[in-house]
């Protein structure tokens, strides 16, 4: 039986690119897939619904678009025990460098990606009941990503270096507790993170260790200290120093509660969300299929 793919595509990520791209691509690509459907959505509210119901119409959707489009869909493929493919068009692409995927290449390697089939049980992590792929930035890091989503110019990954100048100049330090293994922390922070990837924001390594197939998320804990510091910090993982752990703790878990005195700027996967005063971190053994480079495949 021919295996049923769709093409799903934000016509709108990184400033419409994506769908510029996959349409100039799609005489080739039904070369290669001739029963394959292309679906492009425009309206951003109909993304959910109509990646639900391809999720249930094919066995492989090729998410085209950004972290956001590719966690949409990554959640009905979830749900159906499908297959997930991607073809990174968004500005920052995090989730494909942390399966080893590069961004702008011909569409012909992707079609031979998807060809050759290989996949990857990737970890769905929650936060507060909602999975994610790649990375729950609360407190500093949300606050960049919503000053982010704020700019309409056609700057790539270089809107998170900005908003994060901007952050730096705006952001206070907040008050957490958090509990995980028998361990309770209650202290100041400047930024948590829940990372399931490496990387954020197109360039920011912020969990070098982290390995999305391994039953954990690595808690990224920035403390309270001076702001001169903070932009130290920031300016290093920009240019891709390594940071000292002095300045940037990191600790995996498979499960943590983590409590605010006051509701925190909060973004899952470059998607920004309603700002948290408690949020509850579960990976068990939820995974999705992911097809990858052949030469990450174990």
């Amino acid at each position: 039986m021919e295996t049923k793919i769709c093409f799903f595509v934000n016509e709108k990520s990184n400033s419409s690119r994506a769908g510029l791209f996959i349409r100039e691509a799609e005489p080739q690509i039904s070369l290669a897939f001739p029963y394959a459907e292309f679906w492009y959505i425009s309206d951003l509210n109909e993304l959910d619904r109509k990646a639900e119901k391809a999720s249930k119409e094919f066995d492989v959707l090729v998410a085209c678009g950004g972290d956001g489009t590719i966690l949409s869909v990554a959640n009905y493929v979830y749900t159906e025990r499908k297959v997930l493919a991607i073809i990174p068009l968004g500005s920052g692409n995090d989730f494909a460098k942390s399966i080893h995927l590069p961004s702008n290449r011909p569409i012909a390697f992707y079609i031979d990606l998807i060809k050759a089939g290989f996949t990857l049980d990737v970890d769905f992590p929650t936060a507060n009941g909602d999975h994610f792929l790649n990375i729950v930035g609360i407190g500093f890091d949300g606050q960049t990503n919503e000053y982010a989503q704020q700019f309409k110019w056609k700057l790539g990954a270089l809107k998170y270096t900005l908003a994060g100048i901007k952050a730096i100049c705006l952001a206070k330090p907040f008050h957490a507790k958090l509990l995980f293994d028998d361990t309770e922390l209650d202290d100041d922070f400047w930024m948590i993170a829940l990372a399931n990837g490496r990387v954020e924001g197109g360039t920011f390594e912020i969990s070098p260790s982290s390995d999305n197939s391994d039953g954990k998320v690595e808690l990224v804990l920035i403390r309270n200290y001076k702001r001169i510091k903070l932009i130290m910090v920031f300016l290093m993982l920009s240019l891709g120093f390594k940071i000292k752990s002095k300045y940037r703790e990191i600790i995996p878990v498979k499960e943590a509660e983590i409590t605010f005195k006051t509701p925190q700027f909060v973004h899952i996967d470059g998607e920004i969300k309603k700002r948290f005063q408690r949020c509850f971190l579960r990976v068990g053994s939820q995974r999705i299929k992911v097809i990858i480079p052949a030469k990450n495949n174990s």
